[in-house]
């Protein structure tokens, strides 16, 4: 990563860090439309279906039923054939339903048997049901009994009977596509922890190798570096700042520098100071005693003309005791002590 700026870095790793929440947005995405196409897989093509065959078999047997009741004056003529207009068209078209439906379902050597028998004998239930709207009209009774006993068996074999045996089958393939959409789900449950768990492993080497790559620019923590810097700015150049070994390249490394060649300076410019001071303190002594010395000179001319005028002011005995370094005054005491004795 010596290729990457510390920005690109630090982009990298939020990149990397974002990753795994995306690959779990997506399976989750996944898995719900996933689960959604199941679910109108399973409307359109298993449960549509199913309660058409159950609204069939629902009006024919409500057909049968009337039919006996009308025998039995337990219901009346009209009503039934009301209810026949109502469910003569719904039948064949809850037919045509359920056959749309699951055309591309996967079906079964019984179920196809079944809807073969069926297509047979729906064909002929406009005429049956034509010929019972004409007895409910007529309120004939005899015409109706013949239809219950002879000719309404193959209907209930033909139609009742196989769509019997269809719904269990619907059913059954309900609960197939249920347990398969389960299965389903399971499976991108395990494929979507199982991309997490690389993700997340995958990032945390990228984020390792990120990390460990950022400190080694700066050599150290970031708050190592920034201590650093800030006892440099207050001007403490006494700072140890230790470094990893074969780092010559990073941070603070170049602030350990830094400092070594701030302490170099300002050592050189104390050296110089110093030396600049020694130098003003010997010439100001220099001059001092060049002061002195024409100080001297100036005063020696003066002091030989008072020595001459004392001279000249100086009697013989004044001039004796300048010249044999022994005062005349003791000459006088001697003297005058010798004369005082002779007199004496």
């Amino acid at each position: 990563m010596k290729f990457l700026t510390f920005k690109s870095k630090i982009m990298l790793g939020f990149l990397l860090a974002v990753i795994p929440s995306l690959v779990l947005t997506g399976v989750d995405v996944y898995s719900i439309n996933k689960g959604n196409d199941a679910l109108a897989y399973v409307y359109e093509n298993r449960v549509l279906p199913t309660t058409a065959l159950q609204e069939m078999d629902s009006a024919l047997k409500e057909i049968r039923f009337r039919m006996a009741g009308v025998l039995l004056d337990q219901m009346p003529a009209a009503g039934s054939r009301n209810h026949l207009r109502e469910v003569r068209g719904k039948i064949l078209e809850d037919w045509n339903t359920f056959k749309l439906d699951t055309n591309e379902n996967a079906r079964s050597e019984e179920s196809r048997t079944q809807i073969t028998k069926i297509d047979k004998q729906i064909a002929l239930l406009p005429a049956f049901l034509d010929k019972l709207d004409n007895a409910y009209q007529a309120g004939d009774k005899s015409l109706i009994t013949p239809m219950l006993e002879d000719e309404w068996p193959a209907f209930h074999s033909g139609l009742v009977k196989p769509i019997s045996v269809l719904l269990p089958e619907q059913q059954f393939a309900i609960k197939q596509t249920y347990e398969d959409s389960k299965e389903a789900g399971k499976r991108l449950i395990i494929f979507g922890v199982s991309i997490l768990g690389i993700s997340l492993f995958i990032a945390i080497i990228a984020m390792s190798l990120i990390t460990r790559s950022i400190l080694k620019q700066l050599g150290g923590e970031p708050e190592f570096a920034a201590k650093i810097a800030g006892r440099i700015a207050e001007g403490d150049l006494t700072v140890a700042i230790e470094t990893k070994a074969n780092d010559q390249s990073s941070l603070v490394f170049a602030m350990k520098r830094m400092n070594e060649n701030l302490v170099s300076i300002v050592s050189g410019v104390r050296s110089t100071t110093e030396s600049i001071t020694t130098a003003a303190q010997q010439v100001a002594a220099g001059n001092s005693d060049l002061s002195q010395a024409h100080r001297g000179a100036g005063l020696q001319p003066g002091r030989d003309r008072l020595e001459h005028g004392r001279t000249d002011l100086d009697g013989p005995a004044e001039r004796r005791e300048r010249q044999t370094g022994q005062p005349a005054g003791g000459e006088r005491l001697r003297s005058g002590g010798q004369g005082r004795a002779g007199g004496e």
